[in-house]
């Protein structure tokens, strides 16, 4: 048992500029450029992870289709079009990998994982059933209450 090969997987660590961001990527693997290396060694599968991110340019950069549309960035400029792909989505994440599972249906997506999916089943879940009726209409009150308060008031005071 002492000849056990203990082979170490080395990680690389980048900060790119994706869609305006920094972005961090950790490649796990004896390869650090997707594009350029043709050799054996290049992977033929990508495992994307999707967290949040803090996007930049993107317009809509904190909400959920600036978070989308950040991901899509990072794999059409840094991942070569032929590179098959898992995705993993956890939580919020999950909901990223749907959307862009919906809106590029030409990605090479070979299995997605959705782990805790924020989104599933929500609001059917017991305390769903309740908010999610209440909270929609509930906007409403808010937008009137707002407005017949903020109305007569001067610009300085609404800024």
């Amino acid at each position: 048992m002492d000849s056990e090969l203990k082979e170490e997987i080395p990680v690389h660590e980048e900060f790119i500029l994706c869609g305006g961001a920094e972005t961090q990527v950790l490649k796990c693997g004896p390869w650090t450029d997707l594009f350029h290396d043709q050799s054996v060694k290049r992977p033929k599968l990508l495992i994307f992870i999707i967290p949040d991110s803090n996007a930049q340019e993107i317009k809509d950069i904190y909400g959920l289709n600036g978070q989308i549309e950040h991901k899509l960035a990072f794999l059409r400029t840094h991942v070569p079009k032929d590179m098959k792909l898992v995705l993993i989505g956890h939580s919020i994440g999950s909901y990223f990998t749907l959307q862009m599972l919906k809106r590029v249906p030409e990605l090479p997506v070979i299995r997605a994982f959705l782990l805790f999916p924020t989104i599933e089943r929500m609001s059917e879940s017991p305390n769903g059933r309740i908010a999610t009726p209440l909270l929609c209409w509930f906007r409403y009150v808010l937008y009137v209450t707002g407005y017949l308060l903020l109305k007569p008031c001067p610009e300085t005071i609404k800024s």
